[in-house]
């Protein structure tokens, strides 16, 4: 009898640690719960990735776009459940953000451009009936940053950024967003403001590099700011 017992013991502690779901999908902000089955004891929860998805008790939350796992120990076994963080907004594709590539290199990728600015910047059209225009702007022959220019029709564009990008500061009408938790853990940072030409006003999108060195939202705010209305003017002439 004595023996039984044992070895149902020894059965039960070899099982190996079992969650009510082995994967999850979520949308931005969405949550769903996943509970240990079948095991006695108190689950400490983790997740791999904050920025795509968070853990509390077993609710598993949709932070950004992205694929990640949360993970349950009991007793000293563990079970990992994996997440995907899926996109409700498709408002437009991100350009390419290969910093530091030449203007050839790009070509050779995304072919001749639409455009090509009077300051050197290489203008694409991305989806002419939602009026959407990729730009590419260089300095010393390489990308140092990119963005997207778009019709106001596009009045999604903000969900689309939020459900990718972590807010981090605003100032005059510049939003500022990071692709992480906190500044330090960030490679990118995402500008995105109202930009305004002589023919209308419209959303520009800016996408820069952002390292430890200079990751001040304060210091990087001029590369977002909107100072060449030139510039402006040429990109909204495309979407006449």
């Amino acid at each position: 009898m004595a023996c039984a017992l044992l070895c149902t013991s020894c059965d039960e502690s070899s099982k190996e640690l079992v969650l009510s779901n082995s994967s999850v999908n979520l949308h931005y902000e969405e949550s769903k719960y996943v509970y240990v089955v079948g095991e006695n004891g108190t689950a400490m929860w983790e997740s791999g990735n904050e920025f795509v998805a968070s853990v509390s008790n077993g609710t598993i939350t949709g932070n950004h776009v992205g694929e990640t796992f949360v993970s349950a120990n009991v007793n000293g076994k563990t079970a990992i459940c994996q997440v995907e963080v899926t996109p409700q907004y498709y408002t437009y594709v991100e350009p390419i953000m290969q910093w530091g590539i030449s203007p050839s290199e790009l070509k050779n990728i995304k072919g001749t451009p639409d455009q090509t600015l009077s300051s050197g910047v290489l203008a694409y059209y991305q989806d002419m009936n939602k009026g959407i225009i990729e730009m590419y702007t260089f300095k010393n022959n390489q990308l140092t940053s990119c963005g997207v220019m778009l019709n106001t029709k596009n009045s999604d564009v903000g969900r689309f950024l939020v459900e990718r990008y972590q807010a981090i500061s605003e100032k005059d009408g510049v939003f500022v967003l990071i692709n992480a938790m906190s500044l330090d853990e960030a490679t990118l940072g995402v500008g995105f403001q109202v930009a305004s030409s002589s023919s209308g006003s419209y959303f520009l999108v800016t996408y820069i590099p952002w390292n430890n060195s200079s990751n001040s939202p304060a210091k990087k705010m001029p590369q977002f700011n909107v100072n060449k209305s030139s510039e402006i003017d040429e990109i909204a002439a495309m979407l006449l």
